[in-house]
């Protein structure tokens, strides 16, 4: 099928009966995950029908793969790598530094899943079991990294904005002061000027009394 056909989001209570479906055909006990049913995630035909799905169980910064059901055809196995993406996706978005699982197949291997040695070991939560069995792990990110959520990145980027948005008004409104400054300047020297270019018109101009000419016959 090709793979716009096809579709992954978070189930819904909708989906429970396509679930258990997939549930009875994997041998997975529905009393088991049914009450978790809101940590799958599924993939779907465009008609509605559920052809593969996993669940997340976070706990901490740790997150949990199981339920892992893929696709039973080859024809959607392209399912397969939108799940995971989804899975992926997940994660990123909470910030978790490693997924474990006791899923087996090549896939995982193939995605860079390694059994852990027993120093990592440790660092399983216990609410995912702490038994001896086969897990396999893969680390995200460094444990001390700093991590922030969708809504932590939101934060940061409107605070960002807001000291932008507050710089760039101080720019403005020193500009403004500037240029009143400026003005008034320039208006006090039109004044002055004024004022002496009318002082200047002001003062009398001398005038010569003109010469009595005598006039007379010799």
């Amino acid at each position: 099928m090709h793979p716009t056909k096809i579709q992954a989001r978070r189930a819904n209570l909708d989906d429970l009966p396509g679930l258990r479906d997939l549930w009875r055909n994997a041998k997975i006990s529905e009393l088991s995950v049914e009450k978790r049913f809101t940590e799958f995630q599924i993939v779907e035909e465009i008609g509605g029908t559920i052809i593969a799905c996993a669940a997340l169980e976070i706990s901490g910064r740790q997150g949990k793969i199981h339920s892992w059901i893929p696709p039973n055809s080859e024809i959607h196995k392209h399912a397969e790598h939108l799940l995971w993406m989804r899975i992926s996706a997940l994660a990123q978005n909470h910030g978790l530094v490693r997924l474990w699982t006791l899923e087996t197949g090549e896939f995982w291997k193939s995605h860079s899943f390694s059994g852990p040695n027993s120093t990592m070991r440790r660092n399983l939560p216990s609410p995912f079991g702490l038994d001896s069995r086969d897990w396999l792990f893969l680390q995200l990110r460094d444990d001390t990294a700093e991590t922030m959520s969708v809504e932590q990145h939101l934060e940061l980027f409107q605070e960002t904005q807001r000291r932008v948005s507050e710089k760039m008004l101080s720019r403005i409104r020193v500009a403004r002061l500037f240029a009143g400054t400026a003005a008034t300047v320039v208006l006090f020297a039109l004044v002055w000027l004024a004022w002496k270019m009318l002082n200047h018109m002001a003062i009398p101009v001398p005038t010569s009394k003109p010469r009595s000419v005598k006039s007379g016959m010799q």
